[in-house]
């Protein structure tokens, strides 16, 4: 397991073998975290959620990185059609 620095872990968290945090996520209460299971920086896992393991996961929530990419560009593209201010 790797943890970088300024991670949060509330009680009962579980993390098990091969998982990568980066930095300044947040983990809540009684969360688990599984094998091989890598959550990007910045990233919030709410109370009680399972991240499975072998995936990448990043965002508030966390969620599966090609999900939030999605959604990201999907963002992006409404706002140049509502152009500028």
């Amino acid at each position: 397991m790797v943890i970088a620095a300024q991670t949060g872990l509330s009680g009962g968290v579980v993390v098990e073998d091969y998982a990568v945090i980066g930095g300044q996520v947040g983990i809540g209460d009684k969360a688990r975290i599984e094998a091989r299971a890598v959550l990007g920086s910045k990233s919030g896992v709410l109370s009680s959620k399972i991240v499975r393991g072998g995936g990448v996961y990043w965002g508030v929530p966390a969620r599966p990185l090609k999900e939030c990419l999605e959604q990201l560009a999907v963002l992006s593209r409404m706002a140049k059609k509502r152009g500028p201010k």
